[in-house]
């Protein structure tokens, strides 16, 4: 049987299927040749939706699982490692951490799977995975925009205080994004309510802080 008259074989079957379907439904043939569906009795719809219920909001949105819930590599984390890489490959500097030092040309390569290796080791010792993603980009945020001073021309004492400003931003700035996404804290607390908001008077008619 060629491809042709398999489609058209299925396309009559779902056709004999679909009418037979629809035989079963009352309808009311209009002025047109188009038949229009009777409307539902009211009451039954009633009685059918009363006995429909919703799911919870928490097991809708269980399966949802925010960005930063798993280990990850970050954009704080590729920019290090790339503007290291850049610093050492060219030449025009050379690796400041005592740690990293010594492997000369090959620090930017074992820049990405050493931060990932830490992050997996701060999940092991109880850390969330969040506050562990926060954490380590942070610090990558230092290295990327230091070496980004340097490469520039600055001084060692300037660039750093560049990359602790830089580290403070990226760092509020996915906490911030995180806990206004999933109403949790890096470590998994509820979120504080927002102070702005009015709260609940007791019996005594003062306010319960």
């Amino acid at each position: 049987m060629t491809a042709t008259a398999r489609l058209i074989g299925m396309g009559l079957a779902v056709t004999f299927a679909l009418g037979a379907c629809t035989e079963k439904q009352p309808v009311v043939m209009t002025s047109g040749t188009v038949p229009a569906v009777e409307a539902p009795d009211p009451k039954a719809v009633i009685e059918a939706s009363s006995d429909t219920e919703a799911l919870p909001a928490s097991e809708v949105d269980a399966g949802t699982t925010h960005r930063l819930d798993k280990v990850r590599l970050g954009p704080g984390d590729h920019g290090d490692a790339l503007t290291t890489g850049y610093g050492i490959w060219s030449g025009v500097a050379t690796e400041a951490n005592p740690a990293l030092a010594p492997f000369g040309n090959a620090v930017p390569l074992l820049v990405l799977p050493i931060k990932f290796g830490l992050k997996k080791l701060l999940v092991a010792g109880g850390t969330a995975p969040a506050r562990a993603n926060v954490t380590i980009e942070s610090v990558g945020a230092i290295g990327t925009c230091s070496n980004i001073a340097v490469l520039s021309g600055a001084a060692f004492a300037p660039a750093i205080s560049l990359g602790l400003f830089c580290a403070m931003v990226y760092g509020d700035v996915l906490t911030k994004g995180y806990e206004k996404d999933t109403g949790r804290t890096l470590d998994g607390a509820p979120t504080m309510v927002d102070s702005d908001e009015p709260q609940d008077s007791d019996e005594t008619g003062s306010t319960a802080i």
